[in-house]
């Protein structure tokens, strides 16, 4: 079972370990502590670079929800899903 984001959570941010840099319409992360990669698509590129401003996850949802044609539960989804495996990972870490 997937865990719900948006419960109350002190925000995320990106780790100092990682390392991003766009590379087409894609976004590549590098964390340097462990060499594991992602590779983030436009919009899960542009969450993270929202975490990067130090935005939280209901300030994200609603700039990606104005900037991408998507319903609301699929957003919901897919950044749930986003944050949680980028947590799990180490890319992100509890401000």
């Amino acid at each position: 079972m997937r865990r719900d984001m948006r419960e109350a959570n002190p925000p995320m941010k990106p780790s100092a370990d990682v390392v991003a840099r766009e590379v087409g319409a894609q976004t590549v992360l590098v964390h340097l502590g462990t060499n594991r990669i992602f590779s983030l698509n436009e919009t899960a590129g542009r969450a993270w670079e929202l975490m990067g401003q130090g935005m939280s996850r209901e300030e994200m949802r609603a700039e990606l929800l104005g900037r991408y044609a998507v319903e609301p539960a699929q957003l919901d989804d897919e950044l749930d899903n986003l944050l949680a495996g980028l947590e799990k990972e180490g890319f992100l870490v509890r401000a």
